[in-house]
């Protein structure tokens, strides 16, 4: 490979490693907003009627939005401490 050649792939595969890394995040956003969704969901005190719109409401929407944000919150969080500890030279 001639040098722009070289780049040019290097560029890809940086291209696609952030599109992995964004592709992962991604999931672990949904897999976190679901198991926290199931638990807003299954405690009576927060979701304690299934709206008329077999659960496409108003509520069960703002429930999905608050899922999703404390999903995003969290996972920076623990990204935020393993980066810290890394800096630190410690172990997590």
């Amino acid at each position: 490979m001639q040098g722009k050649e070289i780049s040019i792939f290097a560029q890809s595969v940086n291209y696609r490693n952030e599109v992995k890394k964004m592709n992962t995040k991604t999931s672990e956003i949904k897999q976190v907003a679901t198991h926290l969704l199931s638990g807003m969901l299954a405690n009576p005190h927060i979701y304690s009627i299934v709206s008329d719109e077999l659960g496409r409401g108003q509520q069960e929407t703002d429930l999905i939005v608050a899922a999703i944000e404390m999903a995003e919150s969290l996972i920076a969080k623990v990204e935020n401490k393993i980066e810290g500890e890394m800096r630190q030279g410690s172990s997590f």
